[in-house]
């Protein structure tokens, strides 16, 4: 079973038949709600919630932010403290998607690597490109349509200019969050 935590622009209200709604949609097995929240409970694959929940936004007329948890997966409590957030547009999520999107909403905590600033176009291509390519140097020199030697080189002159080693994944994940 997995579970639906839905949070809507205005608060839940009896007179739209919400309730019916979601329960001709996601054949729940258990439902809870909280002023503008629902928490469903329901044994549906992922892709099937998704294409429900890119229907219902439509269908309603307002924006939600939905989470879409993994099969048995329990830690509804957790996942509700982010739904603290102000509904501003549709937003779905999974696992992966809300920690990137909460990684990003608390960026104004961290600082950009002061380096980063000052390399050039060329310089932080090389490095997103080999970073979306899994660190990968034959793949990547392919793509860019560079000598893998050239590549090798550029990715040295980056470490020896920001102290960030792209070949190791901490500092690649640093430097990836901050480039793309």
């Amino acid at each position: 079973m997995r579970y639906l935590i839905l949070k809507f622009k205005n608060k839940i209200n009896k007179d739209l038949n919400i309730n019916e709604i979601i329960h001709d949609l996601f054949d729940p097995v258990k439902i809870m709600v909280k002023d503008e929240m629902m928490i469903i409970f329901t044994h549906q694959e992922k892709e099937t919630v998704y294409e429900i929940l890119e229907n219902l936004t439509t269908d309603l007329l307002t924006d939600i932010i939905a989470y879409v948890s993994n099969q048995d997966d329990e830690n509804y409590e957790k996942i509700i403290t982010y739904f603290n957030t102000e509904v501003l547009h549709q937003i779905i999520l999974d696992e992966k998607k809300l920690l990137i999107h909460m990684i990003k909403e608390q960026s104004h905590l961290v600082f950009k690597p002061e380096k980063l600033k000052n390399l050039s176009f060329e310089m932080l291509e090389t490095a997103k490109i080999f970073l979306e390519n899994n660190q990968n140097i034959t793949q990547t020199a392919s793509k860019m349509y560079l000598h893998r030697n050239t590549l090798i080189q550029r990715l040295d002159k980056f470490k020896k200019e920001t102290d960030y080693d792209l070949k190791t994944f901490e500092d690649a994940f640093i430097i990836y969050y901050f480039i793309k």
